[in-house]
């Protein structure tokens, strides 16, 4: 099994090449491929660190937030955050080895490693974002100020690098046509991995998806992400055609965004295919952008009557409210006498200031749904932390147990130790002095041995006359003081 380290460093796994060879591909998937990298390419990462404290600041910990946006596109489309700790991107690292490792076991050799396209492509773009001198290491201390510079900088270079790698995974899934081979599973386990750790938007995933309609379909790239929108907008304004594109100012004034006539009660500003009446409260079809059909309704008499009708009734103050998104409608009510022009200032205004409360109320809106979104974040950090510093504290409390066990135990044999040297002290063996005969060997104690050197000046007679009582139940003992052992040779002698 390969380690880590050899995986890393493995000759065969080179990225002097392409990783996605664009010339392997087909027209449709080599246009999206490029369609692909330009959009990332327009990416843009800023990275920030937040300070987290918990338990009365005995506990501090990084977190790095990378807002991720396209400077491409409009609104919040393909723009998210992402909040992870320096622990959360290496055990991903980790991962990702483990999954390449598990692949790697599969081959039988080199050669046919290098056959296998999947692979290959991969350990291209996976194994050099991988490695300890482009990846951050790890420190067993506190961070200091130079640690979150240098993890800031490589780790913002990591997602970028790992959001090529998702590109290019992507686009060679889908240019793949065999999708049931070993190959194909263990390459959409790591684009799954991939898309679950970069937490992909759901805005994001759409944009992909209609851009790979677009280009499979021969369209323009351009026009399914929504980056020359403004662009096809102009073109269609600009384009020679015999139908107007807009109302006249008769009807509606497109720097004021208001109705200019007064008995016009809603304009459709898309299509131009309907005008509201509003004395008649009646609502007209016509052609696109048309004010035939208009003018020829104003000069019928029921009209006309309406209109005087509704001029001597009403009795409001002028008030209009229009929109320039699919249609315009206008409540304005004029006074008798009353000129036109003073109704259109009072109406512009009115919508203006109309206007600007709806975008700060739309922009308070977002920036509050984003301080939400990074409080939760910053809340499933913080509990993930304590989770992981209580398994750890209860890690070490197991540990500090079974030492103390092991402590206790090697007490308890140091004293039973002692007590054994104690009692061979008091009970130590005393010299013994081997004495030959003709029979058989026979030992002699210590302190006996100079009563036998003084045995052998008697003769064999006087010998015999030695007490064989007391030769034989004489029991080892502990040998005395030098005069008490004097005293006692003396006695033996006398005897």
């Amino acid at each position: 099994m390969p380690s880590r380290s050899s995986l890393l460093t493995s000759p065969t796994l080179t990225t002097a090449s392409s990783p996605l060879a664009v010339d392997e591909l087909d027209g449709p998937s080599r246009r999206l491929l490029k369609a692909r990298h330009h959009d990332m390419d327009k990416m843009e990462i800023q990275t920030n660190t937040l300070t987290a404290v918990l338990h009365y600041e005995t506990i501090k910990f990084t977190i790095y937030k990378l807002q991720i946006r396209s400077t491409a596109r409009f609104a919040d489309a393909g723009e998210w955050t992402l909040i992870k700790r320096y622990s959360e991107f290496f055990y991903f690292r980790q991962t990702l080895l483990k999954l390449l490792e598990k692949w790697d076991l599969h081959f039988r050799s080199d050669t046919e490693r290098l056959q296998c396209k999947e692979f290959s492509l991969v350990a291209a773009l996976l194994l050099p974002a991988l490695e300890i001198p482009t990846f951050p290491r790890k420190h067993m201390r506190c961070d200091t100020v130079a640690i979150i510079k240098e993890r800031r900088t490589k780790l913002q270079q990591f997602v970028r690098k790992m959001l090529d790698a998702y590109t290019d995974i992507s686009v060679f899934l889908h240019d793949t046509q065999s999708r049931n081979t070993r190959a194909f599973s263990n390459l959409s386990e790591i684009l799954r991995v991939l898309e679950e750790f970069m937490v992909i938007p759901p805005q994001q995933k759409e944009i992909n998806r209609r851009q790979t309609a677009a280009v499979l379909s021969l369209e323009d790239v351009e026009s399914a992400t929504g980056e020359s929108l403004a662009a096809e907008k102009s073109s269609a304004m600009n384009k020679k055609s015999s139908a107007p594109m807009h109302w006249s100012m008769e009807v509606y004034d497109y720097e004021r965004k208001t109705i200019t006539d007064a008995s016009v009660g809603g304009i459709d500003l898309r299509k131009g295919c309907w005008i509201h009446c509003k004395w008649c409260n009646s609502t007209l079809k016509t052609p696109a952008f048309s004010l035939t059909i208009w003018k020829t309704h104003q000069g019928r008499r029921k009209h006309l009557i309406h209109g005087q009708k509704f001029l001597d009734d009403t009795s409001q103050p002028p008030f209009v409210t229009c929109s320039s998104q699919s249609s315009a409608h206008s409540s304005t009510s004029s006074m008798p006498g009353t000129p036109r022009s003073l109704l259109g200032i009072q109406s512009s205004q009115e919508h203006e200031s109309l206007m600007l409360v709806r975008r700060d109320f739309h922009l308070n809106k977002q920036h509050q749904a984003r301080y939400e979104r990074d409080v939760t974040n910053v809340i499933n950090a913080m509990t993930s932390l304590v989770s992981d510093q209580q398994g750890d504290l209860d890690t070490l409390q197991l540990q500090v147990d079974g030492m103390t066990r092991e402590i206790e135990g090697l007490k308890k044999q140091v004293e039973v130790l002692r007590r054994n040297e104690r009692q061979r002290q008091v009970r130590a063996p005393q010299k013994e002095v081997v004495r030959s005969t003709s029979c058989a060997s026979q030992r002699i104690p210590a302190s006996h041995a100079l009563n036998v050197r003084s045995y052998s000046g008697y003769s064999p007679e006087a010998r015999l006359k030695i007490p064989q009582k007391v030769a034989a139940t004489k029991k080892r003992k502990i040998r005395l003081s030098m005069t008490e052992m004097d005293l006692f040779e003396k006695r033996f002698r006398l005897t």
